[in-house]
């Protein structure tokens, strides 16, 4: 695989801790790769509507917001996804329409609002707790 287009660090890591692999299989650069997966957070999808709500691949990924209308992105409860206790979530307004965070039924963001401040900006949430996200990044 090209060194700027590393593959989603969960294919690496699954082909990585799989048993009965054959000798030489994990090369220098796949161990590259895994590593840079770890060392940058690539675009998990880009989305042009007004919704959209997080899965577990979203984790270490950036969400890309294109839409001039505003948008919320919503997470889920840990009941629907059960996300890790220090997982990142994370969004980019790279359209005109704000970004909202909103939690599902028994979700608890911190602080209780949180959207991008602007176009370009970016956001990310992190799991403190089940079930409780804890902002960063640009957010009015």
């Amino acid at each position: 695989m090209a060194a700027d287009s590393p593959q989603p660090i969960a294919t690496l890591l699954s082909s990585f801790f799989e048993d009965g692999q054959a000798a030489g299989s994990i090369t220098p650069q796949y161990i590259r790769d895994l590593v840079l997966s770890f060392a940058r957070m690539q675009t998990g999808s880009s989305q042009s509507g007004t919704s959209y709500t997080f899965a577990a691949a979203d984790v270490c990924m950036i969400i890309e917001f294109t839409g001039a209308s505003a948008a919320t992105a919503t997470v889920p409860a840990n009941a629907t996804v059960a996300y890790g206790i220090g997982d990142v979530l994370s969004v980019f307004q790279y359209g005109t329409g704000q970004v909202s965070f909103a939690g599902a039924s028994g979700v608890t963001l911190r602080p209780a609002t949180v959207a991008t401040r602007a176009q370009y900006s970016a956001v990310s949430i992190r799991q403190r707790a089940t079930n409780e996200w804890v902002a960063f990044g640009d957010y009015a």
